[in-house]
């Protein structure tokens, strides 16, 4: 995880020079691979807990015991626990999963505090990325409508404007 964050810089220019997207989407591009990968550890500690609580495989006094069809199935196991910890962590928290012993249930805690912390996070930062989007739309707009305000008014070269909308087009397709 450390080394995803320390090169960041690096995997988003790949990942831009590979979709030609902008800052915007880059930051939510990155903190949707963040989340992903906490998502992914979070649920293979579920599952190591439940483990390891009962290594003998019964899973008594632990959430699988609900699960006795999954005893076998490794991918079903992944995809509940996957299932949980995405409930946990958006606040939704059906209740059909939930710890059954004490370290279940401090982990449990743990998950939905850090959860509530970056559910708050993402939504703040998905309401910047979306505010700054439409600040950008709003200053191209204002600039086209400028532009064609000038040429009517100064009776501008068609070419040069043109060539002025190609390259502010340029310009805000690279910012965005």
């Amino acid at each position: 995880m450390l080394k995803v964050v320390k090169q960041k810089s690096k995997l988003l220019s790949y990942i831009n020079d590979f979709l030609k997207i902008g800052f915007g989407m880059e930051r939510l591009l990155f903190f949707l691979i963040v989340f992903l990968i906490l998502s992914h550890l979070a649920c293979c500690l579920w599952i190591i807990i439940a483990t390891l609580y009962n290594p003998d495989g019964s899973f008594d006094g632990t959430w699988m015991k609900n699960f006795p069809e999954y005893s076998t199935k490794n991918s079903s196991i992944y995809i509940t626990s996957f299932y949980w910890i995405i409930s946990t962590i958006t606040t939704v928290g059906y209740g059909d999963i939930s710890g059954t012993n004490n370290v279940e249930r401090v982990f449990c805690s743990v998950c939905m505090f850090v959860g509530v912390i970056a559910f708050s996070i993402a939504n703040g930062s998905l309401a910047s990325i979306i505010q700054n989007y439409d600040a950008t739309n709003a200053d191209y707009q204002e600039k086209m409508n400028i532009l064609n305000k000038a040429q009517k008014d100064y009776r501008l070269p068609l070419d040069l404007c043109i060539r002025l909308k190609k390259s502010m087009g340029y310009q805000y397709k690279k910012d965005n």
